[in-house]
This record gives structure tokens, sequence and C-alpha cells, in this order.
């Protein structure tokens, strides 16, 4: 169970690092 939640939280943080890589370049001056 645990082993799950750290693959479900790893993938989210990827996602979350994309998401955020794309909203930068379209708006440098995004927050969080």
């Amino acid at each position: 169970m645990e082993q799950d939640l750290v693959q479900i939280e790893q993938f989210l943080d990827a996602l979350w690092l994309e998401r955020n890589l794309a909203e930068n370049t379209l708006t440098p001056t995004a927050g969080t």
C-alpha cells in the first residue's frame, strides 16, 4: 500500500513539474 502511494506521489510530482514548466513558458510571472 505504501509503495503504491509513493508511486502515485512521484507520478503527481512529475505531472506538476511538466504543468509548471508549460505554464512558466506561457506566463513567466506565474506564482506556484
